[in-house]
């Protein structure tokens, strides 16, 4: 395998066909309650029709920016390159995972799944990873996962075109270039 070969995974047509259909019913579920509140007096429920227009609304903003951000990344969700990982997929933004900074390499099932598995990168320093999230409601989820599967980064294919078995052994194979991982 060649070293300075990158290796993607690209994220499911089904999955941005979900996205689409969010949009569409976001902007349907935003619109339409506003322009028929319009009619109403007030008190005979505006207010709450209104509140689900802006919320539609909102889901409206942050499904343009999700989608946006996928066809910026050309839909890639799992990028290897010679220095790392990338985990796109799952809005994490922790940036490359270093191959030296990955002691292990485990598969887990999930915890509310037990038909999805995920490939887990144990890792020497999983606190630098867990705080270059900006946010801390990810950071909360990092630190879940750090504390369950024993590593912030668990990646699947829930999202990708490809079957669990062929991400796994290519993560494993590009690894394997750099260290002989341990391997659970």
């Amino acid at each position: 395998m060649e070293t300075n070969k990158e290796v993607k995974f690209k994220i499911h047509k089904r999955t941005r066909l979900k996205l689409l259909c969010g949009l569409v019913s976001s902007l349907l579920l935003g619109l339409i309650p506003v322009l028929w509140a319009d009619n109403l007096e007030f008190g005979k429920g505006k207010m709450a029709i209104l509140l689900v227009g802006a919320v539609s609304c909102g889901l409206f903003v942050f499904t343009v920016y999700s989608l946006y951000k996928l066809h910026k990344s050309k839909y890639i969700g799992v990028r290897l390159t010679s220095e790392g990982i990338e985990d796109l997929a799952t809005g994490s933004q922790v940036g490359i995972i270093r191959w030296d900074d990955v002691t292990k390499i485990k598969v887990m099932n999930d915890i509310s799944n037990l038909e999805l598995k995920y490939v887990v990168l144990v890792l020497r320093n999983p606190e630098e990873y867990i705080h270059k999230e900006k946010t801390n409601s990810k950071k909360r989820t990092l630190k879940l996962k750090n504390d369950f599967y024993g590593s912030p980064i668990c990646i699947s294919t829930r999202l990708l075109d490809e079957p669990f078995d062929i991400l796994y052994d290519t993560i494993c194979k590009y690894y394997s270039v750099y260290k002989r991982p341990e391997i659970v």
